[in-house]
Formats: structure tokens, C-alpha cells, sequence
């Protein structure tokens, strides 16, 4: 189970759907909410019927190991390569044009 408190400890980033209706996903050590070491990934079985709304649900789930998704773990790292470079570059020349204005 994963587990965040301020920002910090583990969180499952990631979704990849299996034809079966189940998903994998991968849980992370992270650090102010951002994902740092991948730990292991997950299969996600639904194990009980689901109550409530879509928004708010109460789901029995089961979670199987199964090794390392490597392909999430380098999709998961370029998002946040890709949010950086968009802090770097794009807030800044946003920022100058709003000046400008």
C-alpha cells in the first residue's frame, strides 16, 4: 500500500490496461509528490464489485506482483523531463509577454 505524507513516501504512478480489464502500474518512492526510485510494479485486479459513484467509489481490489515495467519507468521519468524543460523555457517567455502586454 502505497503511502504520502507532505510530499513524501510512495505513490503508484502510471497506467497501462490489459486486455483482461486489469492494469499495471508502479509505485514510487517520491519526494515533494514527484516520482525519484521506481519500487515495483503491480497487476490490479478488481476483486469485488464497486459502490458509489465514479468519482467517489469504494473498490475491493488485489494487487499481484510482477516485475519492474520498465517501459512505464522511462514514460513516467520523461514526463517529468518534459515538465522541467517547460518550467525552464516556456514559464519565463509566458512571464515576459504578460509583462510586455
Amino acid at each position: 500500500m502505497a503511502f504520502t505524507l507532505n510530499g513524501f513516501g510512495t505513490s503508484y504512478w502510471g497506467t497501462r490496461w490489459e486486455p483482461d480489464g486489469t492494469y499495471i502500474t508502479t509505485k514510487w518512492i517520491v519526494f515533494f509528490f514527484v516520482p525519484i526510485i521506481p519500487v515495483r510494479s503491480v497487476r490490479v485486479l478488481q476483486a469485488g464489485p464497486v459502490y458509489g459513484s465514479a468519482i467517489y467509489s469504494t473498490h475491493s481490489m488485489t494487487t499481484v506482483p510482477v516485475p519492474l515495467d520498465k517501459g512505464m519507468v522511462v514514460r513516467v521519468y520523461g514526463l517529468i523531463v518534459a515538465i522541467v524543460l517547460f518550467l525552464i523555457f516556456v514559464v519565463p517567455v509566458l512571464n515576459r509577454l504578460v509583462d510586455w502586454a
